[in-house]
């Protein structure tokens, strides 16, 4: 029997086949929140507090995430995203408690005007008459009958509350708590009154009833001048509930004016003022001094 010669074997083949890649580590959960929550941060970084928490948990799941050995990239991204937004809610958060505070101070600011406070930037209106004229304040009502006007008589009043801490309000409607008054003196009736026609001894007949009805008089003889001419202030501490200051002054005119209810010379301007809700020493002080100064005989 014979045997094929070896050569003639045909070797067998195999077929090689590729070597399989090594499987890959799937992304861990870690990273996917760090990327979900630095995405929806970097988006919400704007809103107020919003951006701010979740720019803090994004932080947190990114170092959580790197220290894992899958999702290294994930976890960088939103480490990244979770910082900026971070920031970002630090910086509105500056911006909003700037705004918000210079708001805070201008509606209080509008308030205090609303309810009063404005007296302590007080603001004046002329007053005229045939014989004078001065500034006065300019919540002050002035109501006067015109005939009153011309024989030239002068009321201002402050109309208004009082608070439940026994403060009076400056309202416009209520009751009269101040005045700024000028009560024109008949020539016939100053004559009786002062046979020496003079200002010093105006005010000593005043002294006897028409000074003492308005409180204790602190200072009878305080000289001063209206427009050039001489002039008494007589400062008198009221015993009156809400009343701050009173001040009457006692002036005599260059020359007699012509009234319908006949020639006046002498005038006793009193003012009455009370404590209201943001008026001061000084303002109370202003109110006087304005009328003081500009005064002005016609």
């Amino acid at each position: 029997m014979s045997y094929p010669a070896q050569s003639e074997f045909t070797q067998p083949q195999f077929e090689q086949r590729p070597e399989s890649p090594a499987p890959q580590s799937p992304v861990g959960g870690l990273a996917i929140a760090a990327l979900i929550v630095g995405g929806s941060a970097f988006v919400l970084g704007w809103m107020i507090g919003v951006g701010f928490v979740l720019g803090l948990a994004g932080i947190v799941l990114g170092i959580l995430a790197l220290r894992t050995t899958s999702g290294r990239v994930f976890g960088v991204i939103g480490l990244v995203l979770s910082a900026i937004a971070t920031l970002t809610n630090i910086v509105a958060m500056f911006v909003f408690a700037v705004f918000l505070g210079g708001s805070l101070s201008l509606f209080a600011d509008g308030v205090s005007a609303e309810f009063g406070d404005a007296q302590s930037a007080l603001t004046f209106a002329p007053v005229s008459t045939p014989c004078y004229g001065f500034d006065g304040p300019a919540h002050y009502v002035n109501n006067l009958p015109e005939a009153d006007v011309a024989a030239c008589a002068s009321r201002l009043e402050l109309w208004g509350e009082v608070t439940p801490d026994g403060e009076v309000l400056s309202t416009g409607v209520g009751a009269i708590f101040g005045t700024v008054g000028v009560e024109p003196i008949r020539v016939q009736t100053s004559d009786a009154m002062t046979p020496a026609d003079t200002v010093d001894e105006m005010v000593q007949a005043l002294s006897l009833d028409y000074l003492p009805a308005m409180g204790t008089v602190e200072s009878l003889l305080e000289p001063i001048t209206l427009d050039g001419v001489a002039a008494n202030l007589t400062r008198i501490d009221s015993d009156a509930e809400f009343t701050e200051l009173k001040a009457v002054i006692t002036a005599r005119a260059p020359a007699a004016y012509q009234t319908a209810n006949g020639p006046v010379q002498y005038f006793v301007i009193s003012v009455v003022l009370p404590d209201e809700v943001g008026q001061t020493d000084a303002d109370e002080e202003r109110i006087l001094s304005e009328l003081i100064s500009t005064w002005t005989w016609q």
